[in-house]
């Protein structure tokens, strides 16, 4: 086996989209990250973070939702947490008597540390993008403009193609196909200070926030046992790494 690979410090952190989706089965998004880690395990993965989910219900995007579809997100994170810290107890008992380490990164408690003390980090604006564009992603480049507005340009052809019966089911209930057309209906604009900004667009955070969840990280990744250099990207493991006790539940 690669020793190397044994060295090495793995993170597991995906499944972001399928919330942005509305995706209302958590359990399947914590499964799917169950199967990765375990690939990892028999490839020699010895060290590795599993990152739970933020509060997607913070970001611009579901701030200007509508409640009840603030309040959907936040549930299906919630969920997604208590599956993912159920599943991450079961699997450190399972795997760490074969020396296996499996350790959770509170990204959501993270995420809140930085939202709720951003004047501490010389963050200014929480709550909106510094990129107004409703497509992550389509702002470094020109979009075609329609007149009448994209869906309703969609709505009005569709009608043509015998695709109306569509339109219901797979734009308007899915938010990110909607931002996808409603992207094309202005132009978009991008702030003179985005160090100030915590976000970058609708959903996506900003350098200036990476680089700080960066260095919070760092700071619990040592508190683990690790090696982390906050002016260095590897991340290494340190000889011993720290017993740590079960995390708690946390929505």
């Amino acid at each position: 086996m690669n020793s190397g690979v044994r060295k090495t410090l793995a993170r597991s952190f995906f499944g972001g989209n399928d919330y942005l989706n509305m995706h209302d089965n958590p359990g399947d998004v914590v499964k799917a990250q169950k199967r990765s880690i375990e690939m990892m395990i028999r490839h020699g993965a010895r060290h590795i973070i599993w990152v739970n989910m933020p509060d997607m219900g913070r970001t611009p995007r579901f701030l200007k939702a509508d409640f009840k579809t603030r309040s959907q997100v936040k549930y299906l994170i919630s969920l997604h947490n208590q599956w993912h810290l159920n599943t991450l107890n079961q699997m450190k008992a399972e795997h760490g008597k074969k020396g296996v380490n499996i350790h959770l990164m509170d990204a959501r408690a993270l995420f809140w540390k930085v939202l709720n003390n951003a004047i501490a980090f010389n963050i200014t604006n929480v709550t909106e993008p510094c990129a107004a564009v409703s497509l992550p992603g389509a702002d470094g480049g020109s979009v075609p403009k329609q007149p009448e507005g994209a869906i309703a340009s969609l709505v009005r052809n569709s009608a043509r193609t015998g695709m109306a019966p569509l339109i219901g089911t797979e734009v308007y209930s899915n938010p990110q196909l909607a931002h996808i057309f409603q992207a094309s209906e202005k132009e978009p604009t991008v702030c003179s200070n985005p160090d100030q900004y915590a976000f970058w667009d609708d959903v996506h955070p900003t350098t200036r926030f990476h680089k700080i969840f960066a260095e919070l990280i760092c700071d619990e990744l040592k508190a683990l046992g690790y090696q982390c250099d906050k002016s260095r990207q590897p991340v290494t493991p340190a000889l011993t790494p720290k017993p740590v006790s079960s995390p708690r539940a946390g929505g």
